[in-house]
């Protein structure tokens, strides 16, 4: 096994996390299970052990953020398990030379356009069906599709709308999604009526069987499509993310934020009327907040109810109770918003 792991960074993991007993523990806690005999696994010794250190490693390593929800085994009457050396010495997936894809039958067969596609394409390679009656049934299918070549443009117009669905859910379910992502997934499903409707009207059985198994999710689209905006920023801290008249609290927080403006330049052309300083200003910075500033020449028109904030080189900065109850407003509803 040195030689197999020779070019991988390794960590030792302590042995009792590869007890058989501890490790079938932590499977059924993660998998809020009282038995696996419903993953087809009982009794599989070296199996459970593994996946049980496995998940112990992740449990320490994520913070239960991975988004695993079940086992499922792999069985040799299925497939045909080549291990490291066949798969190398057959050029699989890497050629022997330089130990890159090129040449290597993965790389002449790839013609997918979805990273699913490519991944489920590298399994097949590496784990061959080994029933007739399965692989039969697959050369049928693309067979099918080579001479249907409406209905195989059809299909690969639609699959490149798709993107990497089971990484995005992943994000899903690991908390670490943005709303890009929520995004992408609502385009991605947005294609899957489509793509169901098309395997359903063929004549090939699997293919038309394959269609049942699409799911076209209306209700997580239309979630997404009634609550966040088409172009949503990266970071989910700052906001910006939720539509207008999605949600009644943030639309009332918006107003406030955008009428604060309008507020702004309605005060400054109030207390410009009635202190008779026509070159008072109000303003924000990040530092200070919101403040009123008078130049030097004019402090002697200041009225009494105006509380000094800060003293500059040209002049100072005042606030009024009206300005503070309104800045206490207007920041309050802008962190809220966010």
């Amino acid at each position: 096994y040195k030689e197999a792991l020779n070019s991988f960074y390794i960590s030792p993991y302590e042995d009792w996390y590869f007890d058989y007993s501890e490790a079938y523990k932590t499977l059924l806690h993660h998998l809020k299970v009282s038995s696996l005999d419903g993953f087809g696994c009982e009794g599989m010794t070296a199996a459970i052990s593994a996946a049980g250190a496995l998940v112990s490693y992740l449990e320490g390593t994520q913070k239960n953020s991975f988004g695993l929800k079940r086992i499922a085994t792999l069985r040799q009457d299925s497939y045909m398990f080549l291990d490291a050396t066949t798969q190398r010495n057959l050029e699989l997936t890497h050629n022997l030379n330089e130990g890159s894809s090129e040449g290597s039958l993965l790389s002449i067969l790839d013609e997918t356009i979805t990273p699913m596609g490519g991944r489920f394409l590298r399994s097949s390679i590496t784990k061959p069906l080994i029933h007739i009656h399965e692989i039969k049934k697959r050369q049928d299918a693309v067979e099918y599709l080579l001479d249907d070549y409406e209905l195989l443009e059809e299909l690969r117009t639609s699959l490149r709308k798709i993107q990497d669905i089971e990484r995005l859910s992943s994000r899903v379910l690991s908390k670490i999604a943005n709303a890009r992502d929520l995004i992408s997934i609502k385009t991605s499903i947005a294609n899957m009526p489509k793509i169901r409707k098309a395997l359903k009207a063929s004549r090939n059985p699997y293919l038309s069987e394959l269609s049942e198994s699409i799911a076209e999710f209306p209700e997580i689209r239309e979630l997404i499509e009634n609550s966040i905006i088409d172009t949503p920023p990266i970071s989910i801290r700052d906001g910006g993310i939720i539509k207008d008249k999605y949600n009644p609290d943030v639309d009332e927080l918006r107003n406030t934020s955008r009428k604060g403006k309008d507020f702004l330049t309605e005060l400054e052309h109030r207390e410009k009327q009635k202190t008779g300083i026509s070159s008072l200003k109000v303003r924000y910075n990040r530092v200070y907040g919101y403040y009123i500033e008078v130049t030097k020449a004019n402090l002697h028109m200041v009225p009494d109810h105006y509380i000094r904030k800060q003293t500059l080189v040209g002049g100072e900065r005042f606030l009024t109770p009206e300005l503070k109850e309104y800045e206490s407003k207007i920041l309050g509803s802008e962190e809220r918003l966010k």
